[in-house]
C-alpha cells in the first residue's frame, strides 16, 4: 500500500509559529471532512519572484500571486504541489488587518480546497471557498491547536480545557453586559434597535450573506426569528457536548428533522434511512417527502456495509444519493447502527460535486452518552424536549454539526419560521446546567430496573443496551460508540395488548405518557401510541408488538420505581 505523504519545503518557522505537526493533523482532518484521502501533497514556501516565474512559465500569467496549485489527483486520492509566496502572505495579513498566522492558515487551506475541486473564478465560487476557509480556520483554533488562539477581552467563551458540565453555567455569556446578572436574562423581544441606519444595513448584509464578515466584526441582532441572545448562547453551549462546530435550535424535534431533510434534499433525490425510526420521522419520510418526489430506502441493524451499498447500486441510484439518516439506538427497540460504517458508505458514494451527508438522531442516548460527530457524522439532531430539556415543560429541537451545513439549515429555518423563542431558549439554558447529574441518575436507575425485569416471570424479554450479550454483534457497536446503556428500555409482557394495558393502567408512580428523558419516569404502548402510524408489517418486523412496553426511567428513588412495577405486574 502506498504511504501518504505531506511535505513542507522551506517551512517559514520565523513567520509561522505553529508546529508542522498541528498543520499536518489539520490538513488530514480537512481532507477527511471533504471526503478525500491523502496520496501526496508537497508545500513549497518561496518568494514573490520565484512564484511569478512559475506563473509565467506554466500558466502563461504575468501577475504576482500568493499561491499556485498543481493538481495531480486521481479519483478520491489527493495528490498535488502547492507553491506559496511567504512575502505575499505577510503583506496580505497586514492589508487585511489579520494576524500572519491566520493568513498563512488561510492560504494553506485554500490550496487544499483547490485540490478538492473548489474554484474561485466567479463571485459565487469565491464566496463559497471563503466560507470554507473560515470554517476550517475556526476548526484549527478550536480543535487542533486551541492554545494558539489569542484570547480577546470581548471573548466570553472559555477554552476547551474545562468539561462541558462546568461550562454550562457560563459559556458564551458576559454578566457585565447584563447589569451583572449571574444568569442570562430572558430577552423577550421581537425586534432589536439599530444605533444608526448604517449599522442596520451592515447587520442585514451579513444576515443575508451579501458579504463576508470584516475582521473583528460581529453578527448584529436584528429580529428574534433570525437571532436572539438566549438562542445564540444556547447554541454555543450545545456544541460543547458533541464537540460540534455549530448548532441550530428549533421549536420542536420534528422541526429540526424536517428542516434538515428539506435543506439537504431536492425533488428527484434519494436517501438511505435506518429502521425502525421514531414514528413521527417515519410518517414524515413516507407520507410527506414522497409528495416532493424524494424517496427514502430503508436498511436496518442486520444489514452490513456491502448490503447497504448494494441497495443503491442495484437500482443505479448512486448519483441521486444525498443523505444517510440514522437513529441509533432505535426507538423503541434499542437496536444500534454503526455510525462509522455509515460514514464509509457516504464516502464510498461521494464525489467532488456530491458530498453525501451523514445525519444521526441522537435523542435516545442524548448529548452525554453518545457523540456521533466523533464517529463521522456531519449532523446530529435532537428532540431537545427530551434529555436536554429534561423537565417535561417545553417543546424544542436542535441540530449540531458542521458549520457550513448548519449555516444553510439556519437560513432555511429563518424562512420556515420554526426557530425556538427566547423563553424556550432560557428554559433550555437552565436545563443544561443539570444535564449530566440528571442523566447519570437516570442511567443508574435504568440499569437496576432492567436487571429486575430481566428475571421477572411475567416478562418475556427486555431490550436494553446494558443487557447485550458480549457475543452479540451489537455489543461491539455499543462499546465503540456509546458511553452508557442509557435510561430507555423496552420489554415484552407475557400476554397481549390487554395484558399490556392492564400493566400500564395499574402504574401509580410511573406516569402513562409519551415522551422520554424527563425527570419523571414515563411508560407507554408503542404499537398504539408513538408508533401507531408505522405500517403493520414493519411493526412485526421490528418487534413493535401488542405486548411491548416502552419505559423512560426518571430520577425517582429506584426502589420505589421497582415496587411500582412489581405491583402493576401483579395485577396481570
Amino acid at each position: 500500500m502506498k504511504k501518504s505523504k505531506l511535505l513542507f519545503n522551506h517551512f517559514p518557522k520565523k513567520q509561522l509559529k505553529i508546529s508542522s505537526v498541528f498543520l499536518k493533523r489539520w490538513i488530514f482532518d480537512v481532507l477527511s471532512k471533504e471526503g478525500y484521502s491523502l496520496s501526496c501533497i508537497v508545500y513549497n514556501f518561496t518568494d514573490d519572484e520565484h512564484l511569478l516565474q512559475i506563473n509565467r512559465q506554466f500558466l502563461n500569467h504575468h501577475d504576482y500571486t500568493d499561491i499556485i496549485t498543481f493538481d495531480y489527483s486521481s479519483n478520491r486520492a489527493i495528490e498535488g504541489e502547492i507553491f506559496i509566496s511567504t512575502e505575499r502572505v505577510i503583506d496580505n495579513a497586514r492589508n487585511n488587518a489579520v494576524s500572519v498566522e491566520e493568513e498563512f492558515l488561510r492560504v494553506i487551506i485554500h490550496g487544499i480546497l483547490h485540490l478538492c475541486g473548489y474554484r474561485d473564478k466567479t463571485k459565487k465560487e469565491q464566496s463559497i471557498i471563503r466560507q470554507k476557509e473560515n470554517e476550517y480556520i475556526q476548526y484549527f483554533f478550536n480543535h487542533i491547536n486551541p492554545k494558539s488562539m489569542k484570547k480577546k477581552k470581548s471573548d466570553s467563551k472559555k477554552t476547551f480545557s474545562y468539561r462541558p458540565e462546568s461550562l454550562m453555567m457560563s459559556y458564551g455569556y458576559q454578566p457585565e453586559l447584563s447589569v451583572g446578572a449571574i444568569k442570562c436574562p430572558i430577552y423577550q423581544t421581537s425586534t432589536f434597535v439599530f444605533q444608526t441606519a448604517e449599522e442596520g444595513k451592515a447587520f442585514f448584509e451579513l444576515a443575508y450573506g451579501q458579504r463576508e464578515k470584516k475582521p473583528k466584526e460581529e453578527v448584529g441582532l436584528i429580529y428574534s426569528r433570525l437571532n436572539n441572545p438566549d438562542i445564540e448562547i444556547l447554541e454555543d453551549r450545545l456544541t460543547l457536548w458533541d464537540e460540534a462546530e455549530a448548532a441550530a435550535v428549533f421549536e420542536s424535534g420534528m422541526a429540526a428533522i424536517s428542516t434538515v431533510f428539506f435543506e439537504l434534499l431536492q425533488p428527484g433525490d434519494v436517501f438511505l434511512y435506518s429502521a425502525p425510526l421514531y414514528g413521527g420521522t417515519e410518517h414524515f419520510i413516507n407520507h410527506v417527502l414522497n409528495k416532493f418526489n424524494i424517496r427514502g430506502f430503508q436498511f436496518n441493524h442486520h444489514h452490513k456495509e456491502k448490503d447497504i451499498i448494494q441497495i443503491i447500486q442495484q437500482q443505479n441510484l448512486k448519483d441521486k444519493l444525498k443523505l444517510i439518516y440514522i437513529e441509533t439506538p432505535s426507538n423503541p427497540s434499542n437496536t444500534l447502527i454503526d455510525i462509522e460504517m455509515c460514514r464509509k458508505i457516504a464516502d464510498y458514494f461521494s464525489t467532488k460535486n456530491n458530498k453525501i451527508v451523514v445525519a444521526v438522531d441522537n435523542t435516545y442516548l442524548g448529548p452525554l452518552w453518545q457523540h456521533p460527530v466523533k464517529h463521522g457524522a456531519d449532523l446530529v439532531v435532537y428532540s431537545a424536549t427530551k434529555y436536554i430539556g429534561g423537565h417535561s415543560d417545553l417543546i424544542a429541537g436542535a441540530c449540531v454539526g458542521r458549520s457550513d451545513l448548519i449555516k444553510r439549515i439556519k437560513t432555511l429555518r429563518s424562512f420556515l419560521g420554526n426557530m425556538a423563542g427566547p423563553w424556550t431558549g432560557w428554559l433550555l439554558l437552565r436545563s443544561l446546567e443539570t444535564l449530566k447529574v440528571r442523566m447519570e441518575q437516570q442511567a443508574q436507575n435504568a440499569i437496576k430496573i432492567a436487571q429486575y425485569l430481566n428475571t421477572h416471570p411475567k416478562i418475556e424479554k427486555v431490550l436494553y443496551l446494558g443487557l447485550l450479550d458480549k457475543k452479540d454483534p451489537q455489543y461491539k457497536i455499543y462499546k465503540k460508540q456509546s458511553h452508557s446503556p442509557g435510561a430507555m428500555l423496552s420489554f415484552y409482557i407475557k400476554g397481549n395488548e390487554k395484558a399490556a394495558f392492564k400493566f400500564l393502567n395499574n402504574l401509580k408512580l410511573i406516569h402513562l405518557a409519551v415522551s422520554l428523558g424527563s425527570t419523571e419516569s414515563l411508560a407507554e404502548h408503542p404499537a398504539t401510541m408513538t408508533h401507531a402510524s408505522v405500517p403493520y408489517e414493519e411493526k412485526i418486523l421490528y418487534g413493535i408488538t401488542d405486548n411491548m412496553i416502552r419505559l423512560s426511567v426518571g430520577i425517582e428513588n429506584v426502589d420505589d420505581l421497582i415496587e411500582d412495577i412489581k405491583e402493576a405486574l401483579e395485577k396481570i
